[in-house]
């Protein structure tokens, strides 16, 4: 994943660079540039990022003022209503709702949205030596 990366240089200035996370550690691609005040530094950013991603403009979503000021975005809530509609759907259409209880049914919503890791195989055998082992990974 390549990024643009802000580095504290030993001067007090910032370095602005652009890197990637390779093997854990951050690897300089290209060297943008030091800014040694809050203009610079400003300058510096704008220019990572077109170089970093160059052609990809601004969306314009008519989100200015009167004054032509642009207003930062506000997130009043997280929430997917088509997919737990889908799901519910789905879920009603499989005959769960037979079951009638209300946690059950977004207990197993919610484990389709985001399943748990699998820990542990199911498949279980115990061979000659006695020894249990999974009969898919061969974990002990």
């Amino acid at each position: 994943m390549v990024f643009v990366r802000k580095v504290p240089g030993r001067s007090g200035a910032t370095k602005v660079q652009i890197a990637e996370r390779r093997a854990g550690r951050d690897v300089v691609l290209e060297h943008i540039g030091t800014a040694r005040s809050d203009a610079e530094l400003a300058v510096l950013m704008q220019l990572a990022h077109e170089r970093l991603r160059p052609g990809q403009d601004v969306l314009e979503l008519g989100l200015d003022d009167e004054s032509g000021a642009t207003r930062p975005g506000v997130i009043t809530g997280k929430t997917s209503a088509v997919l737990w509609q889908v799901l519910s759907q789905a879920y009603t259409d499989l005959g769960f709702d037979a079951i009638g209880d209300p946690a059950f049914r977004e207990l197993v919503l919610a484990r389709i949205i985001e399943p748990a890791k699998r820990t542990r195989c199911v498949s279980w055998t115990r061979p000659a030596s006695n020894t249990r082992r999974c009969a898919r990974c061969s974990a002990p």
